[in-house]
């Protein structure tokens, strides 16, 4: 008697384990998409249950049976009967997917991984199309070091289940610090799956070591597909507190398909440049203020258009830059069509990131009335100041009314 108690008592312990670990299989993914993906399997098999009634022979219906029940189940007495149904689908029906995988589920709650991942195993190379499959391969053959496999896993499961992109892309991006996976993440990419975007975002915004993004950045390109600058702009938005100006430097002339290293300013004429900042203009606009490319009002091609209320400061523009200590020109146009008082519109070239206080020079912008004239500026940089801000910006004059004013050929040469 006491030892049926303890069977008894070893199987039903057994039994919490499976119906636990059905909850709690690949961190809960598996359990959130289940009840999508299975319930739309169950309204397309109509219903089971009848079927089996029915016939009790039908693998198909048994196989739904068991997995609709699987999904609903909220007590370990109900694991076994699952099993069984499973088991009795594989006889009647062997290539039953969701049968494979209801027993596959069950036996690695149970602490069978391997046959678990045999089963599975057997059930993604029947069909590659079953989503729960493959997100449970994805995190077995990670944990296995089998960094190709997980991909290829991860990769068939969100280009099916578009409401798996926000759990896969994360978990991807936890693994993505693994140097192992670099070279998996890379190829995978290049064959630009329906959520390479969405990762490559991820990526940049990522708390991440910018290091390993670069290294994926560069393997795409040595693969021949290399990130847009859309897909990039996210990975440079983190260089605008110039932490980091050896990098940031190196992965601006190295990825960015429009940069020209040798210019010491980028798209000095304002026609715009298919690159992202922060080696590039990045425009300020607000209610009531304006910076934009625009036609060249007097001339040929585009200008920058600054316009502001001139009661209250305004930053219009900036552009990093990466100069070498030395003494430097700085020269540029401006036009205006109405008077601005002296030091309205200021150009600073500052040390340091976006949000450096360190002033290095600054030049007043004021303009001769209806024609183009020019400004220039030296100024030096010191071998304490590796990154340098290029900002324009509109200083406020109480009462004053709109102030508006154009900038063209802005160029940088070493003296």
């Amino acid at each position: 008697m006491e030892s049926e108690q303890s069977y008894v008592g070893d199987g039903r312990a057994k039994h919490t384990r499976l119906w636990r670990a059905l909850l709690i299989v690949f961190a809960g993914f598996v359990a959130a998409l289940s009840v999508q993906y299975g319930l739309g399997n169950a309204l397309e098999s109509r219903n089971p249950q009848i079927a089996v009634q029915i016939d009790a022979g039908n693998g198909s219906a048994l196989s739904n049976l068991a997995n609709a029940r699987m999904l609903a189940a909220k007590t370990p007495e109900e694991i076994p009967e699952i099993a069984k149904l499973g088991s009795q689908a594989l006889i009647e029906s062997p290539l039953q997917i969701e049968a494979l995988r209801t027993i596959g589920f069950i036996e690695d709650g149970d602490g069978n991984a391997t046959k678990a991942r045999q089963i599975l195993g057997i059930a993604s190379k029947i069909s590659k199309r079953d989503a729960l499959t493959q997100a449970w391969l994805f995190d077995r053959y990670y944990r296995e070091g089998r960094m190709g496999n997980a991909l290829e896993a991860a990769d068939i499961v969100m280009r099916q289940e578009r409401g798996s992109w926000d759990f896969l892309v994360a978990e991807l991006l936890k693994f993505s610090d693994d140097p192992r996976m670099v070279n998996p993440i890379a190829q995978t990419l290049s064959y630009n799956p329906n959520w390479r975007g969405t990762f490559l975002e991820g990526l940049g915004r990522s708390g991440k070591t910018p290091q390993i993004a670069y290294q994926i950045f560069r393997r795409l390109q040595t693969l021949g597909q290399p990130a847009n600058t859309a897909e990039l702009t996210a990975y440079f938005s983190r260089f605008h507190d110039a932490s980091m100006p050896a990098l940031s430097w190196q992965s601006w002339t190295d990825l960015v398909p429009a940069a020209k290293s040798g210019d010491l300013i980028r798209d000095g004429g304002f026609e715009g440049i298919d690159a992202p900042p922060p080696y590039n203009w990045s425009f300020y606009q607000s209610d009531g203020v304006y910076a934009e490319r625009v036609a060249n009002p007097k001339g040929v091609g585009r200008a920058l258009y600054l316009s502001y209320g001139g009661d209250s400061l305004a930053n219009f523009a900036n552009q990093m830059l990466a100069l070498k200590p030395g003494t430097y020109r700085l020269a540029l146009n401006v036009y205006a069509e109405a008077a601005t008082t002296k030091n309205q519109f200021i150009l600073y070239l500052r040390c340091g990131g976006i949000n450096t206080t360190r002033e290095i020079e600054k030049i007043d912008l004021t303009a001769t009335l209806g024609q183009w004239s020019t400004k220039r500026l030296d100024f030096k940089v010191d071998t304490g100041c590796p990154t340098q801000q290029i900002w324009v910006s509109g200083l406020g004059r109480p009462g004053s009314k709109d102030a508006t004013m154009w900038l063209d050929n802005v160029r940088l040469t070493p003296l």
